[in-house]
């Protein structure tokens, strides 16, 4: 396995207030936050969003959510960041002092999700996923481990990140093999309005490709690499609050006469919940989601 990660300065002027946030942050204890997922064929163009203005002082309103001339997969989740006690795996991390659990508890393909977290040092430490201990290879393998990052993201910070033959299992019998290019720069800085509110916010971009080699000797014939070229956008908000994520790739794929394959992932904070209650728990986070829905 080859990695890097090569952090670098982009000189600009940060005059929106020199913010400066920790990419690690997850929020504070009793939170919850609402989210609405959206999934399509097709690329952020086909969002009509202005994403050009890379500055010091952008703004974008998507106070009434987001809209698609697509057909689209919609999906509401609930995440809340609760006490250790009672969860399900608390017995695989003695040293876990708080969870971000999503639920979808009306939805069978979408079961519960806990992510253990120590933030008693420096940076919040995912210690595992559910049984999973340690850091989830494919995030790994997408640099998505933000403690691996720059410690504090502001405007014009970036760096590189590259990773080879890395061996990954997408679910049981499903193994394949990752290399990794992408190009990190937060290159926005400014505010966002999203059904929960105003945010003053850093927007990270990212740009990369990703090849997948199957393990398997009959997909690999069949099938050959997957080539797919990633852009991604990234919201931060202070204290953890991540008001909005795009994800575009674009695949080919290897075999001859397939056509290549357009997908964009969007995920909007509809609502914050700071209500601090007294009990916290496995109870009291399983909340009812919206079903998974067909949009015309």
């Amino acid at each position: 396995m080859y990695r890097i990660l090569l952090v670098f300065v982009t000189v600009v002027s940060r005059s929106f207030g020199d913010l400066s946030l920790d990419p690690t942050a997850i929020g504070s204890l009793g939170e919850s936050h609402s989210f609405e997922s959206l999934s399509f064929e097709g690329t952020i163009d086909d969002l009509n969003l202005d994403l050009s203005d890379s500055s010091s002082d952008f703004y974008l309103d998507l106070s009434n959510g987001i809209s698609t001339d697509k057909s689209v997969m919609k999906l509401s989740l609930i995440s809340s960041i609760v006490t250790v006690d009672n969860t399900p795996f608390k017995d695989l991390y003695p040293e876990a002092d708080r969870v971000y659990h999503t639920s979808s508890p009306t939805d069978s393909f979408l079961p519960d999700q806990w992510q253990y977290y120590n933030s008693k040092g420096v940076a919040n430490q995912l210690l595992g996923i559910d049984g999973e201990v340690g850091f989830p290879a494919l995030l790994t393998a997408r640099d998505i481990d933000a403690s691996k990052w720059p410690e504090s993201l502001f405007l014009g910070v970036g760096w590189d990140f590259s990773i080879e033959d890395i061996e990954v299992s997408l679910m049981p019998g499903l193994d394949v093999t990752f290399a990794v290019n992408y190009t990190n720069i937060v290159d926005a800085v400014g505010t966002i309005v999203t059904p929960a509110g105003t945010f003053d916010v850093l927007r990270l971009k990212r740009v990369g490709e990703e090849i997948v080699s199957y393990k398997d000797p009959a997909l690999a014939s069949s099938i050959g690499d997957v080539r797919s070229q990633i852009v991604e956008y990234f919201w931060y908000g202070r204290e953890g609050i991540l008001p909005l994520q795009i994800r575009e790739e674009v695949a080919l794929i290897a075999a001859g006469g397939l056509p290549s394959m357009e997908q964009t992932l969007v995920t909007i904070l509809n609502d914050v919940d700071r209500t601090n209650t007294a009990v916290r728990n496995y109870s009291w986070a399983k909340v009812k989601l919206s079903d998974f829905n067909q949009l015309d």
